[in-house]
């Protein structure tokens, strides 16, 4: 992303899920290469989550559409 003109921050900002929902700080099954992108849990504090404390898509959408 930063070599299609992002800088760090903005790409790191970018919101990345996979099939256990949202990349946050606060997920344990994280791997070295999603910890990059991980979103912080000040950032994430607020969403909804699943019994299982997942935040899925559908949230995800919700704070991206959201103005910065």
């Amino acid at each position: 992303m930063t070599e299609e003109g992002l800088s760090e921050q903005e790409a790191r900002a970018v919101l990345v899920i996979d099939k256990d929902g949202l990349l946050h700080s606060g997920r344990k099954d994280l791997t070295p290469e999603q910890i990059v992108y991980a979103q912080s849990e000040n950032r994430v504090s607020g969403l909804p989550r699943t019994f299982k404390g997942k935040i899925g898509l559908a949230d995800v959408i919700g704070i991206s559409m959201r103005p910065s």
